[in-house]
């Protein structure tokens, strides 16, 4: 409703000045109170972008348009080994020199084009006191102002655990689809040899049985371990365990990792010493006696394990079998296969076998899996 400037006596410009007036500040209030619900939702924003850096397990970081740091959480700063404020100002050549190169690419490639670079993998060592390569996944975004690319975000994943994990992986399956097929090869040759035996069919299908399961049983004692290596305890107890002790069987030495290519070699030692044993020696008589012994002697250039194999009883006096190819499978694994020093030697009161193997010929080799990257090694001229 209009006023009535006659009845108050006002000017009419007076009073539409005033209307004005009203209304401004009117506006100025809501403007006012609009402002406000703005700076909170800005703080808010501010709080829940600051909860996430803080927060976050994943490396998080801004560069400006001169590849500078101007945010940095705690978990880039964890994996690049520097405290956020260090990071501040600082450019990839500054704080991670090996992989600068690589970083400040992507971040240029960005600030071109616009464009986010998704699942980036950056690799190498941090710098020259690194001694072990990483692996990153980054996802690099642009940092957008009224249109414009002011800079760049980066969210980094450390994945070198995950790409070691993943190089182990295609090893184990190398290494399974090698053992298969030496396996198989191994198989073959006792099943040629079993056919080539004029002993009887029985007989020798019985030794076949038992070679083939002596050699399932240490491929599962190494699939258990990942094919990496087991104890040599285990492979003697592996043959031994099932026979009645009754203190005619002893069996002691200091714990010794065997690799699983030895492994399968030494376990078919034990398994035909053991063989041979129940069929005509120690085992196959009331009385006989069994003693294993293993030591280990650290010699400078000629650390290697020795194993007696004793056998005494029956009456005094074992029955010395004809040599077969048990016999001869002992003398190739050993000597071939183990690149190891074997004396047999009959005693009036049973059997004595020496066995002497390198550490370097059974022992687990070393395996580091850095991802594939090798640190370059500068010469001077």
């Amino acid at each position: 409703m209009s006023r009535d400037h006659s009845k108050t006596g006002e000017p009419a410009d007076m009073a539409d000045l005033t209307d004005q007036v009203k209304r401004l500040r009117d506006e100025l209030a809501q403007r006012n109170e609009d402002l406000r619900a703005l700076r909170l939702e800005l703080a808010q924003s501010r709080a829940e972008l600051d909860s996430f850096y803080q927060f976050s397990p994943i490396g998080l970081a801004q560069f400006d348009d001169e590849h500078r740091h101007v945010r940095v959480n705690a978990a880039l700063a964890e994996l690049n080994g520097i405290s956020i404020d260090d990071h501040i100002g600082k450019t990839p050549s500054d704080i991670v020199p090996g992989l600068a190169s690589q970083a400040e690419a992507s971040i240029d490639q960005v600030l071109k084009t616009g464009k986010a670079i998704r699942h980036d993998r950056v690799s190498g060592f941090i710098n020259d006191q690194s001694t072990s390569a990483h692996v990153y996944d980054v996802d690099w975004y642009p940092v957008l102002h009224d249109g414009e690319v002011q800079g760049v975000s980066v969210l980094v994943h450390d994945a070198t655990t995950a790409e070691q994990h993943d190089m182990f992986a295609r090893h184990m399956v190398r290494e399974l689809q090698h053992r298969v097929k030496n396996s198989l090869a191994n198989v073959m040759a006792l099943v040629e040899q079993a056919a080539r035996s004029d002993r009887p069919k029985e007989q020798v299908l019985s030794v076949l049985k038992e070679r083939i399961s002596a050699l399932a049983a240490i491929h599962g004692k190494l699939t258990e371990r990942n094919w990496e290596s087991v104890e040599f305890s285990l492979l003697v107890q592996q043959e031994i365990g099932r026979e009645p002790r009754q203190g005619r069987i002893q069996a002691d030495g200091p714990e010794v990792a065997v690799g699983a290519q030895s492994s399968l070699a030494l376990s078919m030692v034990l398994h035909e010493l053991a063989a041979n044993a129940r069929r005509h020696g120690a085992l196959s008589c009331p009385d006989g006696r069994l003693a294993i012994h293993w030591t280990i002697e650290n010699v400078p250039g000629d650390e290697a394990m020795y194993l007696r194999w004793r056998e005494t009883g029956c009456n005094g006096a074992l029955e010395r079998g004809t040599p077969g190819f048990g016999t001869r499978l002992i003398a190739t694994s050993v000597r071939n296969a183990l690149r190891g020093e074997l004396t047999e030697e009959w005693l009036e009161d049973g059997l004595s076998v020496h066995i002497k193997l390198p550490l370097s010929s059974i022992a687990p080799p070393e395996q580091e899996f850095t991802a594939g990257i090798k640190r370059r090694v500068s010469r001077a001229s």
